[in-house]
């Protein structure tokens, strides 16, 4: 991490000489604490990101620090509340120095995920362009380009009176610090000839009852942090009762950060953050619960959405991929790994009987059955009742999403780049649908059946066929890698590989309606109650 010994140094002192609680009534004149960094300035917003975020000053204040609310400096990005508020994850200039190794090492060593035109088109760009990119993009563009290898991020988890660092996607190295009861409000301000203005704001929880009730730290370049005294009601509090739950729900699984967040698809907001276990990759909503699948270490974690909390953890078998399916009275995990299907209680919150397949891709439910990818071209049949498994319907070469809707199952076929509709009764391919799939380059990654039509992504976009033609309707190619698809509140919502974040479109014109910018890697979303 990058130092500035002087500038702690001169908040330290600071502090010591002026020793003042936090409480102290009236509205105190700001101390300024001058400190010397260079020029330019987006090297000084890196530089207050690392204040701001990284470890040095923790340590230096032997306290923890959070931030509350959204913080955009425009070289970095920060969103942090408590409770079932909106958080999402601070990169501080340290990380994003890191990135840009990564993107070199790895270009060094010809590791660049997937190998495609994509890929190194993206990595080509990071390389020449990284220094000047946003934070934010660097760590996103990074991480899809490089997550065999991983990269430091800092979460900040959402239990009461602590904060915690995290140097690993596992989670593991963890620091946690209580925090004090004192809130700060935050400005960072920047001067120009035309005088200040204001870059951004937000609120900073300090347990630090040595700082003044007010103070800056001015620097050189005439940029400036103020900091004041704000009432701890100014940030949100925990609540023991989240709104209720409404059709217009979206649950997303942000993979690397090990979390997963509610969000309010009227309106984009988030409604709650929720640990869970590592590398969630899949989300089931049914029996009045969210079930997530986590690779990570081989289990489901059951949140209850009446309270936004997970209430069991599940073991499944291997760590590795998972999908989940929830209905017909149990919850149905394809664990890959095991060449198994396990099929769970709701009731007892337990494995009750497994299924073997010969190999799985996914799992949905329609028809009446349980339905899963299980060869180069089968899909298999379950009876729910009597965990019969048979090899049913033969669709196109390499059928790995799968999902219902409109009165058929839908495959989406990665070898043949199609997709294949067929009759859950009858068990016999009704269409296959081709149109469009064809300039696809890698996996087709979304499959969802909503808002009068069947979606399919893939990293050339998003396309949307009617189902009742079985023709290509739509076609939304300004998406920048599309991944995974979810319909609610009228929109059709998609996940991306990249700085875009969460995206609801209009269903027929594809015009960005809502846009929601949280985590590391959200990448699995599902809509529910």
């Amino acid at each position: 991490m990058r130092s500035r010994p002087f500038l702690f140094a001169a908040l330290l002192l600071a502090i010591t000489l002026l020793g003042c609680a936090l409480g102290t009534s009236g509205a105190p004149e700001p101390t300024a604490i001058t400190a010397s960094l260079p020029p330019p300035a987006e090297t000084v917003l890196l530089d207050l990101c690392t204040l701001l975020t990284g470890d040095e000053v923790a340590q230096a204040l032997g306290e923890a620090v959070e931030l509350q609310a959204r913080l955009q400096t425009g070289a970095c990005s920060f969103a942090a509340t408590s409770g079932a508020q909106p958080k999402s994850v601070a990169v501080s200039a340290a990380q994003g120095a890191q990135a840009r190794d990564l993107v070199q090492m790895a270009a060094s060593l010809g590791l660049l995920f997937g190998g495609s035109p994509e890929a190194q088109a993206m990595a080509q760009d990071l390389q020449a362009n990284a220094d000047s990119m946003p934070l934010q993009e660097v760590v996103s563009k990074a991480n899809s380009l490089l997550a065999p290898l991983g990269y430091i991020y800092t979460p900040v988890e959402s239990a009461a009176g602590a904060t915690s660092w995290g140097w690993n996607p596992m989670g593991a190295g963890s620091l946690q610090q209580v925090l004090g009861e004192t809130y700060l409000s935050v400005s960072v301000v920047g001067m120009d000839e035309a005088g200040a203005r204001s870059l951004a704001d937000g609120l900073l929880t300090i347990a630090a009852a040595r700082l003044p009730a007010a103070f800056t730290i001015e620097l050189e370049d005439s940029l400036r942090i103020e900091f004041t005294a704000a009432p701890p009601t100014a940030v949100p509090e925990p609540s023991a009762t989240p709104e209720s739950p409404t059709a217009g729900t979206l649950w997303v699984a942000d993979r690397n950060a090990g979390r997963v967040a509610r969000i309010d698809a009227a309106t984009g907001s988030v409604l709650a953050d929720i640990p869970v276990g590592p590398f969630p990759n899949s989300i089931a909503v049914g029996d009045d619960a969210v079930w997530v699948g986590n690779e990570g270490d081989g289990s489901v974690s059951r949140i209850d959405p009446s309270t936004n909390q997970v209430v069991a953890t599940i073991p499944i078998g291997k760590k590795g991929f998972l999908r989940l399916a929830a209905g017909e009275g149990r919850v149905w995990v394809a664990a890959c790994l095991d060449k198994l299907v396990a099929v769970i209680d709701p009731m007892a919150n337990s494995v009750v009987d497994t299924v073997d397949v010969d190999s799985c891709w996914n799992v949905a439910l329609g028809g009446g059955a349980v339905w899963v990818p299980t060869g180069e071209r089968t899909v298999t049949r379950i009876d729910p009742e009597s965990l019969t498994a048979i090899p049913a319907v033969f669709v196109q070469s390499g059928p790995s999403e799968i999902s219902s809707g409109f009165g058929s199952m839908w495959t989406a076929n990665v070898n043949a780049m199609n997709l294949s509709r067929f009759d859950p009764q009858t068990r016999q391919v009704t269409a296959t649908l081709a149109t469009g799939l064809e300039k696809a380059s890698h996996s087709l990654l979304g499959l969802a059946a909503g808002e009068g039509r069947v979606w399919v992504a893939s990293n050339a976009g998003i396309l949307g066929f009617d189902p009742e033609s079985n023709q290509l309707a739509v076609t939304f190619y300004s998406v920048q890698e599309p991944w995974n698809l979810a319909t609610a509140g009228g929109l059709l919502w998609v996940t991306t590989n990249g700085p875009e974040g969460i995206l609801g479109l209009d269903p027929e014109t594809g015009e960005v309606i809502r846009k929601v910018l949280w985590g590391v890697s959200p990448l699995t979303i599902a809509a529910g109650p």
